[in-house]
């Protein structure tokens, strides 16, 4: 598919990951979903999501929006949008861990790869019910039910990564998109076998 090859292309875990949506660099939030991608997943395969983070100082934010195949909206990732979604894919294993941050805001996703690649000093991981967190005088649109879940421990320089599995009920093209406070993006990682149908 020419749509998935011209994706940027890394590993996670030891899987290809083509990265979908990305906003790098030190900014505020949007309150849209501007920084967007489009990625075909086929239904009866299951995907790794990963929504990477990094936060220097001040407000701090991350939303992710989906928008299934054959539909028009952007759907947040918050509580009541995650529910929506559920009509068009299994959505399971969200789970965070988020780190301490010492260097500047990525300007790539190598240097998000670099950065978690590294073993950097860990501040939290758990659980969490949906990808949709600000704090800080910042927020996100529609607004963020909850700060992070750390963010008692640490507010500011860290680096976070949220993962959970997609199982599409729908084949095509599925929309993936960012705010956030600073940088992110967005990870599809191919598990197991590679796409059947990249070919010329």
């Amino acid at each position: 598919s020419a749509e998935i090859q011209s994706l940027p292309t890394t590993t996670w875990g030891g899987n290809t990951a083509y990265v979908v949506a990305h906003w790098y660099g030190g900014h505020g939030t949007s309150g849209s979903p501007g920084h967007n991608g489009y990625i075909h997943l086929a239904s009866g395969l299951t995907y790794k999501i990963v929504v990477r983070h990094e936060q220097g100082c001040c407000g701090r934010a991350i939303g992710l929006y989906i928008m299934p195949p054959g539909t028009s909206t952007w759907i947040p990732m918050n509580s009541q949008g995650i529910q929506s979604l559920r009509s068009y894919a299994e959505i399971s294993q969200m789970y965070m861990k988020a780190f301490s941050w010492n260097r500047g805001h990525p300007s790539s996703w190598t240097d998000f790869d670099n950065f978690f690649s590294s073993n950097p000093p860990q501040i939290w991981s758990g659980s969490v019910n949906y990808i949709w967190f600000a704090g800080g005088g910042v927020n996100l649109n529609p607004p963020a039910e909850s700060d992070f879940p750390f963010a008692n421990i640490r507010r500011e320089n860290f680096g976070d990564y949220i993962e959970f599995t997609l199982a599409p009920l729908i084949d095509g093209m599925w929309g993936f998109a960012v705010d956030s406070d600073d940088a992110s993006d967005v990870l599809v990682v191919i598990l197991g076998a590679p796409f059947s149908y990249i070919d010329e």
